[in-house]
């Protein structure tokens, strides 16, 4: 799988994007990918009402307005959590009550390892869905057999899990 290359943003590039700051037609282009979390694939191609490393940049601006940050022993992290995100994820814990109560029931051992299973899964699928290149077999042989990732799309992939690991051992 080829990893699309993402265009450099220079001081220049952002003085240039915020010209269109008053164009209703480019802001509400921005929005909307934005909302969908649009890779500059879907963007570089696409007509435009402005040149597409514009509105890219803008996106760029835009998500960092909303971007969080979180610290754990010896990690540090930013991230932007973009409504369409909290739309599904509000949907994901509204259904997914009953499937989790069964694991919560189920005994100690099993316990544990669905739990253990889900952190995997769901550190792969987040991952990838984040543009990292790595088949979800390989990704979760790495995690299972605690190997050290081979390059970045794996170190994605491994850094996610272990972070998941350690909000789950945090006490609260």
């Amino acid at each position: 799988m080829k990893v699309p290359v993402l265009p450099r943003i220079t001081d220049n590039d952002m003085i240039r994007a915020m010209t269109h700051l008053s164009d209703p037609t480019v802001i509400e282009v921005v929005h909307e990918a934005n909302y969908r979390y649009l890779h500059w694939d879907a963007i570089r191609y696409r007509d435009l009402p402005a040149d597409p490393h514009d509105i890219w940049t803008l996106m760029k601006l835009f998500r960092r307005e909303g971007t969080g940050s979180l610290t754990l022993p010896g990690l540090s992290f930013r991230y932007t959590l973009p409504d369409r995100c909290l739309e599904v994820l509000h949907q994901i814990d509204k259904t997914a009550g009953g499937n989790l109560s069964a694991i919560v029931d189920s005994a100690d051992h099993d316990r544990e390892r669905h739990i253990i299973r889900s952190l995997m899964e769901e550190a792969i699928s987040s991952n990838q869905l984040e543009g990292a290149a790595t088949p979800r077999l390989g990704a979760r042989r790495m995690l299972e057999e605690e190997r050290k990732p081979k390059n970045r799309d794996e170190q994605m992939i491994s850094n996610g899990y272990r972070t998941m690991k350690e909000i789950r051992s945090l006490p609260g």
